[in-house]
């Protein structure tokens, strides 16, 4: 039912009908313009969004966004652009709904015409159009208490301006010819009526539905005039590129300068300021200077549907970081400041609809989505992208809307399209209908998503493999920062343990040489002096439950064994369990929960391992069984063998 109102109030009829000064009542009444107000913007930064999108129609090269607070709460927010401006009828019809002026066929952003007025009282009650034509200014005004009080739909005629008020108004902008001035007052609708609140969230999402518009040359900044001053702080915003194939002044740059330092070592491959450093023209700066992420080519596969006889393409795009920012010296690049940043852009934040797919139409991003494609929960969903990018400047003569916009099914606020993920039906004749060829569109979309989604994660897969060969051969090169050639635990096991269970005695010579030799059985693939070098190591340390990565028999999750005192524990990384759950976990630095799994495996081997000799046999068959059972529930589990 609301969207069969919404409809009908976008229908030119009915808006003739409401603009027409007559006797006869229109079928909606003022109040009714209340319950419209109530929109579906996600929040008021894509409201903003949308006045944006006029000033960039307008060709303007410089924006802003002036925000006038007092007390910390927005009083006034002005949008001013040096664009092309408008004619005196445009003035009138801007604050109509459905009388904007684009026409299927165009490359602009807007096109249904409801941006403006929309947008605007679904934040506040009170909006102000100017325009400069012949060096005089005019003025068209929608005061929302007004309509209501009188019980009037009908928009006031344009007017001159007041020339001390107009300047008032461009006193507080730094463009020097402003051709147009939006005004919103009498806020009831804002997210945050603080203004600091309010400009890190334009700051952030902003910068990423116009990073094209951005990066083509137009200056988008805000204006913050605290507490009604003369003076204001300049914020500009840039580019936040969810593909991270961009490089110069980002909102990604403050994430790299401070991941510099997240692990430091002597040995500068293992050290992130190596690898983060590179990327910056100066650790001061702002600047990029190389992208992140890198074109996936054999992944990249443009989708295209034929519809009455033209060809309407979709170009898709794969990015991947770079193998030293997923892998920068360290297993762990996900938790570093920019690593957390790309995990945003999966799981999006407060007030920052996100996703890894990004849908971008003439330059202006509509959405970002996951479309429940993959598992969002995946370390390796970070460190990829793909964006989906159209025009609607081939829309076939004859036809009044943009056919791609219809196909997808794009929002009137364009914050999102109706497409579900669905590999159902077949290649269509292109004068089939609208509903067939929209099947015929979601299904390729689909599969070239499900194609490009699964090259990414191989690739991925690949960088973190040659990764961890090439750390396997530091690691063989001798003791880094006080660790062990041998395959343990993380720091926080070796703490608790050392905590719980104290500290015991180091071995003799002897000793070391035998239990030397025992763990080679184990680790056959390593030098036995480097497992010696390992096992002083344990020894230095006291530490009386010993945990070691090996690969055993697949069905054990893990092997018990012992010597002089000290229960070893074996887990097995031939085991799902290790794959699947482990593994993972190491990979994404959450020590923690890895070392809650570490100790509860020493535990259960040290159970067994005190147990008489008697029972040790029967314990085993438990544990066998168990192993087994949790290797069929990971076969069954949805999370991918191949997490990173």
């Amino acid at each position: 039912m609301k969207q069969f109102i919404a409809n009908l109030i976008c229908s030119t009829q009915l808006i003739t009908c409401i603009k027409m000064a007559t006797s006869s009542k229109t079928i909606i009444g003022p109040r009714f313009l209340e319950r419209l107000r109530e929109s579906d913007y996600k929040n008021s930064v894509y409201a903003i969004a949308e006045i944006v999108d006029n000033s960039v129609d307008a060709d303007a090269t410089k924006i802003e966004i002036i925000i006038v607070s007092d007390s910390d709460s927005i009083t006034d927010i002005y949008f001013t652009d040096n664009g092309s401006g408008m004619t005196l009828r445009q003035l009138e019809d801007c604050v109509v709904f459905s009388e904007g002026g684009n026409t299927a066929g165009g490359t602009k952003s807007g096109y249904f015409g409801m941006g403006l007025p929309n947008s605007s009282l679904s934040q506040c009650r009170d909006l102000s159009v100017y325009t400069s034509i012949e060096n005089e200014w005019y003025r068209q005004r929608l005061d929302f208490n007004d309509m209501i009080s009188r019980g009037i739909l009908t928009a006031n005629v344009a007017s001159k301006a007041n020339v001390a008020e107009v300047n008032k108004i461009l006193k507080k902008s730094n463009i020097e010819n402003v051709k147009t001035v939006i005004h919103w007052s009498h806020f009831d609708n804002l997210d945050s009526d603080n203004p600091k609140t309010i400009i890190r969230r334009v700051s952030r999402l902003l910068g990423r539905i116009h990073r094209y518009s951005i990066q083509n040359g137009v200056s988008m900044s805000i204006l913050d005039y605290r507490d009604n001053n003369v003076t204001s702080t300049t914020h500009p915003i840039l580019v936040n590129d969810p593909m991270y194939l961009s490089k110069g002044e980002l909102w990604v740059t403050s994430k790299v300068k401070s991941s510099l330092n997240f692990h430091r070592s002597a040995d500068e491959r293992m050290d992130t300021r190596t690898y983060f450093s590179k990327y910056l023209y100066c650790e001061n700066g702002t600047q990029l200077s190389h992208p992140l992420f890198y074109e996936l080519d054999d992944a990249c596969n443009n989708v295209s549907i034929n519809y009455k006889g033209v060809e309407y393409t979709i170009e898709l795009t794969v990015s991947v970081a770079y193998p030293n920012i997923q892998k920068p010296g360290i297993r762990n690049g996900g938790q570093t400041d920019v690593g957390k940043e790309f995990n945003v852009k999966v799981k999006g934040a407060q007030n920052y609809p996100s996703g890894n797919i990004s849908w971008v139409r003439n330059n202006r991003e509509i959405t970002t989505a996951n479309h429940s494609l993959f598992n969002i929960s995946d370390e390796t969903a970070r460190f990829w992208s793909i964006e989906l990018k159209y025009s609607t400047g081939n829309t076939k003569d004859g036809l009044d809307y943009n056919v791609l916009d219809k196909l997808l099914g794009l929002s009137n606020t364009k914050q999102g399209f109706k497409f579900s993920p669905s590999e159902d039906g077949d290649i269509y004749p292109p004068n089939s209908s609208l509903n067939k060829k929209k099947e015929e569109l979601t299904r390729s979309i689909t599969l070239a998503l499900n194609t490009a989604i699964d090259k990414a994660k191989k690739k991925l897969k690949k960088q973190a493999s040659d990764f961890h060969s090439k750390l396997k051969g530091w690691n063989n090169e001798g003791d880094h920062d006080g660790g062990t050639v041998m395959p343990g635990p993380n720091p926080v096991t070796f703490d608790v343990l050392l905590n719980a269970l104290g500290k015991g005695e180091e071995y003799n010579t002897q000793e070391i040489d035998q239990l030397t030799s025992k763990i080679k059985g184990y680790l056959s693939h390593l030098d036995k002096k480097d497992i010696k070098r390992g096992v002083e190591q344990y020894s230095k340390i006291g530490i009386k439950s010993i945990i070691i990565y090996c690969e055993l028999d697949d069905r054990d999750i893990f092997q018990s064994d012992s010597y002089a005192g000290r229960n070893i524990t074996l887990i097995n990384t031939n085991h799902s369990f290790f794959s699947r759950v482990i593994e993972p976990l190491q990979e994404s630095g959450k020590d923690d929960v890895l070392a809650s799994i570490e100790l509860l495996l020493s535990a259960l081997s040290s159970a067994m391992t005190d147990q008489p000799s008697n029972q040790k046999e029967a314990n085993q068959e438990l544990m066998t069984s168990c192993a087994k059972n949790v290797k069929n529930l990971l076969v069954r589990h949805t999370l991918p063998a191949d997490d990173i």
